[in-house]
């Protein structure tokens, strides 16, 4: 057996983010709130979490929605922003791609 660790060169640190699973972003505090298709949060968390996008603290997924928390206690805004243009959403709010 092996234990894994962080430095084994076999693991990614980064994951591409599937930017057709963004279809609005809203932020409030340190948070953002991210709205997906159906069944799409899941998978959309697990990439945020393994993007190597350092603000991110973590994600909690539903089944279309996913809540990202910021280090910053404002920077959910930031945040919002950053992947509103990741996703090439033009502004925030439901539906609005």
């Amino acid at each position: 057996y092996k234990i894994s660790n962080s430095d084994d060169e076999s693991i990614s640190r980064t994951m591409p983010i599937p930017s057709d699973l963004i279809i609005s972003v809203e932020a409030s505090g340190n948070l953002a709130v991210v709205r997906t298709p159906p069944g799409g949060a899941q998978l959309l968390a697990s990439s945020l979490d393994h993007s190597g996008i350092s603000e991110i603290i973590g994600t909690i997924a539903g089944d279309d929605t996913v809540l990202v928390v910021s280090r910053k206690a404002t920077g959910g805004a930031q945040l919002a922003k950053e992947l509103l243009a990741y996703g090439g959403i033009k502004r925030s709010g439901r539906g609005s791609k």
